[in-house]
Formats: C-alpha cells, sequence, structure tokens
C-alpha cells in the first residue's frame, strides 16, 4: 500500500525543484528518481516540451508503480498523446 505522505516528481530540472520544494514544505517525502520498492501517492511527471523525455519519464513511472495515479503537464504535448504511451488509461490525469 502507499504512503500517503510520498510522491514521486520527474521532468524538467527546474520545475521538478520548485514543486519537490513546494510539496516537502507541506509535509511530503518526495522523490525524484524511480524506486522499484516504493511505492507513491501519486506521481507528477513535469516535462514540458521533450517528447521523448516525458514519453520514456511516464513509461518508467507505469513500469515501476503500476497502479500509482499520475499526474502529467500537457501544455505541449496532450494527455491523449500521452495516453497512447500507456496501457492503463485511467492512471493518467493531464493538467
Amino acid at each position: 500500500m502507499a504512503n500517503t505522505n510520498s510522491l514521486l516528481i520527474l521532468g524538467d530540472e527546474q520545475l521538478v525543484r520548485e514543486w519537490k520544494s513546494f510539496y516537502e514544505a507541506k509535509g511530503f517525502e518526495v522523490f525524484t528518481n524511480v524506486n522499484s520498492k516504493q511505492d507513491f501517492f501519486f506521481a507528477i511527471e513535469l516535462t514540458l516540451s521533450d517528447t521523448e523525455k516525458k514519453k520514456t519519464n511516464l513509461k518508467l513511472i507505469r513500469s515501476q508503480c503500476k497502479h500509482t495515479p499520475i499526474l502529467s503537464t500537457s501544455i505541449a504535448i496532450t494527455t491523449i498523446e500521452q495516453l497512447t504511451w500507456l496501457d492503463n488509461e485511467t492512471q493518467l490525469l493531464g493538467v
């Protein structure tokens, strides 16, 4: 079962630093790399425009954290496109 205070953040370095700082201040335990032994409450993917990096990160999260909800930016890469990379449509939320 996931620790309700742990979350995973991957993506563009500056955004990861800012979001990590925000969530740590709120009491979350924040990870910025995938550890297959860790089960996260949720994951955030913050790659804005590098399609291959975003695809790699989403697939990594999916392969290591099969039941973790993923919140992903969809500013430059639509949620619909991102869904084509994953085999579980219900796991991804686009913002």
